[in-house]
């Protein structure tokens, strides 16, 4: 990679600050041709190629990320509810309104049931 790319794709990776898990970007960077990539677990996926392949507007859902970020919300919620000695019980609401497909609710909720009854 030449010094003008690697200086240009800092540009970008900075003005978007990509790779910065306190503004959850970290799962994102830019490859070859300044194309935005999406990571998620092992996987990569080039966002405009998805446009391309499906048209706009495009709704692109990882469920994998949504695990972690219901992961990073109960611990959390668990940490607080330990500090202030809560007396009561927490319980997750999925927002239904965000994704109504069973193929991401299930799991979630699954995954919630678990993390809260091991608090």
């Amino acid at each position: 990679m030449n010094k003008s790319r690697m200086a240009t794709a800092h540009g970008v990776e900075k003005f978007w600050k990509l790779g910065i898990e306190d503004f959850n970007t970290h799962y994102f960077d830019v490859g070859p041709n300044f194309t935005l990539f999406a990571k998620e677990g092992n996987y990569q996926y080039d966002i405009l190629k998805m446009i391309k392949q499906f048209g706009t507007p495009c709704e692109i859902v990882f469920p994998y990320i949504l695990e972690e970020r219901l992961d990073n919300l109960i611990n959390l919620f668990n940490s607080y509810i330990k500090i202030y000695r809560y007396p009561s019980k927490f319980y997750y609401h999925y927002p239904m309104k965000v994704n109504q497909n069973k193929e991401f609710v299930l799991p979630l909720l699954e995954k919630s049931a678990k993390k809260i009854s091991k608090g």
